[in-house]
């Protein structure tokens, strides 16, 4: 009941916006379906006897009365078509409009060995719109390394959140944990939460400003996702500071992909719950997407090689959610969005930092605020962006307000807190504040040249961006009874059973700016040979008056011998500004302590990636880099000495992918290995070359089959295996985790507009451990499993 309770109000949202919008237009299409579908018997008859001609006319008369869903089968047919009438260039244009309505389209066992072909080649050559330019360019234009998750690949992946699918896909990307919060590494590099790639919706940064976080769990659903776009490497000349490792952008589903409703309800193991909402809308010019999901579980018991009990994966006193819509029209877009977190986890204790500590029992500790013991994150987002071409020159213009709070509830009942106070009692600690963030970014480009002659694109902008932290208070106290009184209600600074307590602000407030100039010039001296060139002027004002200067940029060189393989070489810098919490840090609460004005960390990289198309259906790429990293600091030190960003270290690095897409078999597999060649005042980085809590070797297969594909039925068996080798940890008890392999696997039966999905997590029930950025050992999820029933009803 109480999940319910607070997802009642996310669910009338959702019904309200979609019956709104959707209603009149899906009766008028239920009157229209009848005529609809009789055009396409028709259509499928002639080209069963061959009149081939009848066939085509029949369907190109009657496109505009049908549903985008008949759209689908009408240019399928209309493609078909035209292969057997001997007119390749008109079947590759109904195979993009086809792609054009569903991008997640594959090729039954019947269809044309050339059209299959045309899928494929189509398909590998689409465009991407997240890179630098703000007008489309091909995949094989783009600078730095690709990587591009579908609809399908996410459904085939069993991912249940956002890090989940993004460690199975992303070569090099592996997951960390600190403390409640879910954090990954990348490329040798481990912040102290997930704060080095920069994460876009729609192009709109998801990242906050003070804490440069974006945390990867359950606040960010994956129902409502088209594909995810993810470039590997320097990136911060590209969209601003924060992009130090790379840029995820998330792009959602539209009105036009869905014309209907579709929810999605699962249950498993450890209580696991999800409710999912969604539906849209396509009039005209106007699109409008609509979703709603929420996610509870009560958490799953495992036992450490000390024997200390944790629970992980814990969801369970207010749940995940995430709501949302976009709308389109013309070129003007709107995202709203707001989203909240919180994984409790109960039985971390770490040995040296006393408060980040876990070990607590729950009724011992009250709600403050609403939560928990955790990791609050709750956000409200409202962005905008339009863009237009006047003849040569493209304008875009993007603006985006959030509203964010931050919490961190530490709890202890262990002897650690017996040791610092030199009595038995238990330990609370609570902080809260909350941030406004701003950015703003306009920018103009210019195309110059000839298609076919050396040509290109000139573009110059300039990004802002504004952080406000509001006031806020923390409490902090020691107990040897409960912290709440009989009422229910916590108990006051002037109750003797406390130590201390304090209300105050918990971080200095105020605004601080910054404005980043940036341009870019990519010009074509030939059909094989492209330049990419970028650089911006960050300029940042921080609360003390300090002003703080990078200049980031990239220079890349692509040659592409055909469209079945090209290779690029790119060198880049990228800085990552120290947040502004670390340098206003949180009074009483040890995080980093800077004994002068803190520099952004640098990155400076050299790479070089090829991309082979070995047939339409198998693809390979690969990566080789050297990372240079400086201005660095210890994320564990803080509050143990003063600081200085002076350390720095080199990294080697290989990765590679492949993908293989048949019409009923799909595969991918992606690899990385990383090495550090030396660190100087960095304690991050072990003496055998390992990053602590980062292993060396890491990889990932993916592998789903289509037993069953008919019109109305289909099968699909699914499998994912994951390596991690061993890895150096700074926990006390354990100076190294083993190498783990975990399995997944699972079955999707689709019938009609049904799906019914089983999926098994670690089934050989590993117990593995991640490490983090603090001198704790985080254990995972042991055998669990979820079931999960679909229902799409379109229009």
């Amino acid at each position: 009941m109480t999940l319910f309770r607070y997802s009642r109000w996310a669910g009338a949202f959702v019904f309200a916006i979609l019956l709104s919008f959707s209603l009149p237009a899906f009766s008028q299409q239920v009157m229209d379906s009848s005529s609809g579908f009789s055009v396409l018997n028709t259509a499928q008859s002639l080209y069963d006897t061959g009149s081939l001609d009848a066939a085509i006319d029949t369907l190109k008369n009657n496109l505009p009365r049908l549903s985008p869903v008949q759209k689908q089968s009408a240019y399928h047919l209309l493609a078909q078509s035209y292969l057997a009438n001997d007119n390749p260039d008109m079947a590759r244009e109904s195979v993009a409009q086809l792609l054009e309505l569903d991008s997640d389209f594959l090729p039954g066992d019947d269809d044309h060995p050339m059209f299959v072909d045309m899928v494929n080649e189509i398909r590998q050559n689409r465009v991407l719109l997240s890179s630098a330019s703000i007008t489309a360019e091909p995949e094989s234009e783009v600078a730095a390394p690709v990587t591009i998750i579908t609809r399908q690949d996410i459904r085939l992946s069993g991912a249940r959140n956002i890090r989940e699918l993004l460690a199975t896909y992303v070569p090099g990307l592996v997951p960390t944990d600190h403390g409640a919060n879910p954090s990954i590494s990348m490329r040798s590099f481990n912040s102290i939460v997930q704060q080095s790639l920069l994460i876009l919706l729609n192009g709109q940064r998801l990242n906050e400003l003070s804490y440069n976080e974006c945390v990867l769990d359950y606040s960010i659903s994956l129902e409502k996702i088209r594909e995810i776009e993810v470039l590997r490497g320097p990136a911060s000349c590209v969209f601003g500071t924060m992009a130090f490792s790379g840029i995820v952008n998330i792009k959602t589903l539209e009105g036009s992909d869905v014309q209907g409703f579709e929810t999605r309800l699962s249950y498993g193991k450890g209580s696991q719950f999800m409710l999912n909402l969604q539906g849209g809308v396509h009039r005209s010019d106007v699109d409008l997407f609509v979703w709603g999901n929420v996610w509870s579980s009560s958490g799953f018991h495992v036992y450490s090689p000390d024997n200390n009990v944790q629970y992980v994966e814990r969801y369970r006193h207010k749940p995940s959610y995430d709501v949302g819509l976009t709308f389109k029209w013309k070129g003007l877009n709107l995202l709203l969005m707001t989203n909240y977190g919180n994984r409790s986890l109960i039985g971390v204790n770490d040995l040296i930092s006393g408060l980040y500590t876990n070990q607590y029992t729950e009724s011992y500790y009250p709600k403050i605020n609403g939560s928990n013991p955790g990791f609050p994150h709750r956000g409200w987002l409202i962005g905008l962006d339009y863009a237009k071409t006047f003849g040569k020159f493209t304008v875009s213009v993007t603006g985006k307000f959030s509203f964010n709070d931050i919490e961190a509830y530490f709890a202890n009942d262990s002897a650690r807190v017996n040791d610092m106070f030199s009595r038995p009692a238990k330990f609370l600690f609570y902080y809260k504040y909350r941030t406004i963030d701003a950015n703003g970014r306009v920018a103009a480009m210019y195309h110059y040249g000839k298609k076919g002659a050396s040509n290109g694109n000139i573009m110059v902008g300039v990004n802002a961006d504004v952080v406000r932290v509001i006031d806020g208070y923390y409490n902090a106290g020691v107990s040897n009874e409960p912290f709440v009184d009989g009422n229910g209600d916590m108990r006051g600074i002037e109750d003797s059973t406390y130590v201390f307590a304090y209300h105050e602000s918990p971080a200095y407030p105020g605004t601080e700016f910054t404005i980043s100039p940036f341009v870019q010039w990519k010009h074509r001296f030939s059909q094989h040979w492209v330049l990419n060139a970028n650089g911006t002027y960050s300029i940042q004002k921080r609360l003390n008056g300090v002003t703080q200067k990078d200049f980031t940029y990239r220079l890349s060189m692509s040659y592409i011998h055909s469209d079945r393989f090209n290779v690029k070489l790119l060198y880049g810098r990228s800085a990552f500004p120290i947040p502004y919490v670390y340098r206003n840090k949180i009074p009483a609460l040890p995080i980093v302590i800077f004994s002068e004005e803190p520099q952004s960390l640098h990155s400076d990289t050299w790479q070089l990636n090829t991309t082979w198309h070995i047939s339409r259906r198998c693809q390979f790429n690969a990566a080789v880099y050297y990372n240079y990293y400086s201005n660095m600091f210890d994320w564990r030190m803080g509050g143990t000495e003063a600081l200085k960003n002076e350390g720095r270290f080199g990294a080697i690095g290989v990765e590679t992918q492949l993908d293989v897409n048949l019409p009923r078999f799909m595969l991918n597999l992606n690899t990385a290995y990383s090495r550090s060649l030396f660190e100087e005042n960095y304690k991050m980085i072990a003496s055998n070359g390992a990053s602590y809590d980062v292993p060396k070797l890491s990889a990932n297969l993916t592998v789903g089959y289509k037993l069953l594909n008919t019109k109305k039925h289909g099968l699909w068996l699914r499998s994912t295996t994951r390596v991690y080798g061993s890895r150096i940890t700074a926990y006390k008890q354990m100076e190294s985790l083993p190498t783990n392999c975990i399995v997944n696997a699972g079955v999707i039966y689709q019938y009609k507009g049904f799906d019914f999905e089983f999926n098994a997590y670690n089934i050989g029930n590993t117990q593995y451990a991640l490490g983090s950025s603090s001198l704790s050992l985080y254990y995972q999820e042991p055998f669990s499993f979820l079931g999960t029933f679909r229902w799409k009803l379109r229009r």
